[in-house]
């Protein structure tokens, strides 16, 4: 797993390869001098608030967060029906959608909300596939190797 950069190992990637910036120590083999530690896995909390938080960020359409938005045959039915043009305040209904609890969120990742548009019941679903959209993904908070499945659909299409 890739280590995002922080200010020692940005500035062993800027030149002073095998220098310790803070204490000015040398490792014959390029190293600091310290014992590197290998990387801690995420406890299932941490990979929850984290999935919690990157879905409600792609809900807001969060460029950073790659992904598609689907919308089933009904709710595309329903929306001509009523010649309504209301996609877009239906996709500020569910970025601002923030009524999570244990009966609709069990899993705490923020990845399913049912609301009420223009008189209509719709649910909405997150889903998290790898880069080809074949598969669940393998590291779902990695967003190098997720992608995100935003589908919006009525209640009978669930």
């Amino acid at each position: 797993m890739t280590k995002p950069l922080d200010e020692t190992n940005q500035a062993q990637t800027d030149g002073q390869q095998g220098r310790d910036a803070s204490l000015g120590a040398t490792d014959p083999k390029g190293g600091t001098g310290q014992k590197e530690e290998a990387a801690q896995p995420l406890s299932a909390a941490s990979i929850k608030k984290t999935i919690a938080g990157q879905n409600d960020r792609f809900r807001a359409l969060d460029p950073a967060i790659p992904g598609r938005v689907l919308v089933t045959s009904g709710v595309q039915q329903l929306f001509e029906d009523k010649n309504s043009g209301g996609l877009g305040a239906l996709m500020e209904a569910i970025k601002s959608f923030d009524a999570f609890n244990t009966d609709n969120d069990p899993h705490g990742e923020h990845d399913f909300g049912s609301l009420t548009f223009e008189g209509e019941r719709l649910f909405w679903k997150i889903d998290l596939y790898d880069l080809n959209f074949q598969y669940g993904s393998e590291e779902p908070t990695n967003l190098d190797t997720t992608r995100r499945v935003l589908t919006i659909m009525l209640p009978q299409e669930y």
